[in-house]
């Protein structure tokens, strides 16, 4: 009975991990669509991402398929319930998926979450590998996929996928990664703290000129 109380209890905490990441992720997609969707319905900032590649580097190497699969839906349901249709909300989830694993595989192949902000070179390596190049590459494949089905221009497409997902990835993963490894708040160092504060106010500015630019 003990082992069957704790195999019940083991998979009721095994399936948290993914429920949460499928709420943050839908949650922070219906605000950044309601508050800065553009053309081609396009949000001008877009944090969900950053969230998928959090829990897919916490928690992927047990759950990689739940954790995929979630994702896909979350960012389905979330486009459609902002009114997108069912094909352009589709459209979405692809290269928006391809965004997120190749993130993480980048970040597990040159081994670059744990100490990316010890040194400037560290940061600047993670900027490149981790928020700017899958940020291309997600731009790159959702602008074809939408310039292909005839609901928006390539290039405008191209540029503010780019913008909305590289501004969502250096502004919310960084806080993200910074949390889990230092998530015990009541004995940080005054430098995390300070980290932490900053990575912030980061958030919050790069919320704020999106909106507002």
């Amino acid at each position: 009975k003990d082992t069957m109380a704790n195999l019940r209890f083991q998979k009721q905490f095994d399936v948290f991990p993914v429920l949460l990441m499928g709420v943050g992720y839908f949650v922070l997609a219906i605000i950044s669509i309601y508050f800065s969707r553009g053309a081609g319905d396009v949000a001008h900032f877009w944090y969900p991402n950053a969230i998928g590649i959090a829990f897919l580097l916490f928690y992927g190497e047990q759950f990689r398929w739940r954790l995929l699969a979630v994702l896909a839906a979350s960012n389905f349901l979330a486009n459609w319930v902002a009114g997108s249709s069912w094909w352009l909300s589709a459209t979405f989830v692809i290269p928006n998926v391809v965004e997120m694993v190749l993130a993480t595989w980048l970040a597990r192949h040159f081994q670059v979450v744990h100490d990316f902000d010890q040194s400037p070179q560290k940061m600047l390596r993670f900027i490149l590998l981790i928020c700017l190049f899958p940020s291309a590459a997600g731009a790159l494949a959702g602008a074809s996929l939408i310039s292909f089905l005839e609901f928006s221009p390539f290039l405008p497409i191209l540029l503010m996928w780019f913008v909305s997902s590289s501004v969502g990835m250096l502004s919310l993963l960084p806080l993200l990664l910074v949390f889990r490894r230092d998530r015990n708040l009541i004995g940080l160092r005054t430098t995390t703290r300070r980290r932490l504060l900053l990575y912030v106010a980061i958030v919050c500015l790069s919320t704020y000129f999106a909106l507002r630019y």
